[in-house]
């Protein structure tokens, strides 16, 4: 990996997993350390450095320090507050660790303590990314709740993952951002998540002079291939965790590739969902050979109405407004579906309008038309 921390090393994640280790065992001190003020809850260091000497003297763990504190009222009303919290807290996620349902105890534990809340209130491009890093682990809690994992397998899974990263020798791949591949050439690159949202990235639909930046980091990533470039996208991706797939739609770059440079190496396959959201567009196999070094692009792909919603019409009552759908509000005017979230009357819909900004809607009471 070049250029970038290893995603299970980063801090919100590493967080998070310390949370579902501790909620594991609860004497876990080393976990219970970084995660007792994390996010703040009003527990000092003043606080902690006492809890730590209780844990010495009486020769516990840091949680039976907790507990005999709270039991002895060794501390103020407001530390003594803070700490009966925390323990409530993780009480209720070993409950919920038992039950072996991580999707869920990672829901309730970001409820509960507002991380991603308070990410939002920076609104920075650093704590933005650290928000998709969270959904990017509930993506994969998702993955490991269908291949019916234990939380204590997904937490082994984690720390395989972070201990590989760190090995070098002989790497027959590299990972690295657009930005890190700058000036480097590969005999062979892959470009993934060539997806409206991704690349282009959702901050930059709105701002041309980004929206430009976006394409040249996109030719930048092309060009970097001397003998081979697979370009490719994920038809449907999960969102927040959410059971179901949604679809993604295409990088506007798709189109502006010369179609006489694409070779089309894609395969239909069976539905992604219940619903069928993806149509198979064959393309005519060519081999296109020149010293385009693009001449290897591979895919593509054509969003198709599902046959639910076509039944239903298009208007805003009956049709399901998915990610690329276009939309027109009263009050915002004309814009383009960027999310879906959730599922049922709470459905709640991320939508980009141009001259105004970016949207959040509960699909039901928006009015949302579609066009």
């Amino acid at each position: 990996v070049v250029g970038g921390i290893s995603f299970y090393e980063r801090a919100e994640v590493k967080d998070l997993l310390a949370y579902l280790k501790a909620a594991l065992n609860l004497r876990d001190s080393i976990s219970l350390l970084r995660i007792i003020n994390s996010p703040p809850r009003g527990i000092g260091l003043t606080t902690v450095r006492k809890l730590q000497e209780i844990a010495l003297e009486s020769g516990g763990s840091f949680w039976d320090a907790i507990l005999r504190a709270l039991e002895n009222n060794l501390f103020s009303t407001r530390a003594a507050a803070a700490l009966q919290g925390f323990r409530a807290l993780m009480e209720e996620l070993q409950q919920l660790v038992s039950q072996g349902n991580l999707s869920d105890v990672l829901s309730t534990l970001l409820e509960r303590i507002q991380y991603t809340e308070l990410l939002d209130k920076e609104g920075t491009p650093e704590a933005y990314g650290r928000i998709e890093n969270i959904q990017e682990l509930l993506n994969a809690a998702a993955d490991s709740r269908e291949r019916e994992e234990s939380v204590a397998e997904f937490l082994d899974h984690a720390a395989l993952v972070s201990d590989t990263d760190s090995y070098e020798e002989g790497t027959a791949i590299t990972l690295m951002t657009l930005h890190s591949a700058k000036g480097l050439e590969f005999p062979v690159v892959i470009l993934g998540g060539l997806e409206e949202g991704l690349l282009p990235h959702s901050r930059s639909l709105l701002n041309a002079q980004a929206l430009e930046e976006e394409r040249r980091l996109c030719y930048v990533g092309m060009t970097r291939a001397q003998d081979l470039l697979i370009l490719t996208r994920a038809r449907a991706r999960r969102h927040y965790g959410y059971q179901l797939l949604e679809p993604s739609p295409p990088s506007r770059f798709w189109s502006e590739i010369p179609p006489h440079l694409i070779e089309d190496w894609s395969r239909p396959s069976a539905a992604l969902s219940p619903e069928r959201v993806y149509e198979y567009e064959p393309a005519e196999p060519t081999r296109v050979r020149s010293e385009d070094p693009a001449r290897n692009v591979r895919g593509h792909f054509r969003l198709a109405e599902a046959q639910a919603d076509a039944s239903q019409g298009a208007n805003a009552s009956g049709a399901r407004l998915r990610p690329g759908s276009r939309v027109r509000h009263e009050k915002y005017g004309y814009g383009t579906v960027l999310r879906r979230e959730g599922n049922g009357d709470q459905t709640k819909l991320t939508v980009s309008f141009p001259g105004v900004g970016v949207k959040k809607l509960i699909e039901r009471y928006a009015g949302l038309e579609k066009v």
